[in-house]
């Protein structure tokens, strides 16, 4: 998707304590929608390049404003660790924002755009 529509402000995928074994797929970036449209335009990405056993493990898409909290918050993960390309760095557990992460991967945190309006946060 980045390489048709531009860079990611954050890709990750989470595994949250009360959903063991399913990841959550987290995405933010300056051109993807918040909301439906924004999850379609995932799902129908994510599920173009997975294989059915891929597929279940995946709880939840969530699509966040890149002047999400949340978002802030695992960039800033991301820069401590030194994400470069290729690399992503692992999350141990932890909470972030309030929620509880078990395990997780950020794959991509590029710069926010200044996001006015909408702030968006992980909610079951």
């Amino acid at each position: 998707m980045a390489a048709e529509r531009g860079p990611f402000t954050l890709f990750a995928l989470l595994e949250r304590e009360d959903t063991p074994g399913r990841w959550d797929v987290l995405v933010s970036a300056p051109w993807l929608p918040t909301g439906r449209k924004g999850l379609l335009t995932v799902a129908e990405a994510l599920t173009a390049r997975m294989t059915p056993e891929e597929a279940v493990q995946i709880g939840r898409i969530v699509t966040l404003a890149p002047a999400s909290p949340f978002v802030w918050s695992l960039r800033q993960t991301a820069a401590r660790h030194g994400l470069t390309d290729g690399w992503p760095v692992p999350l141990g557990r932890q909470a972030v924002n309030g929620t509880e992460i078990e395990r997780g991967f950020i794959l991509a945190a590029g710069e926010p755009e200044a996001a006015a309006g909408h702030v968006g946060a992980l909610a079951a």
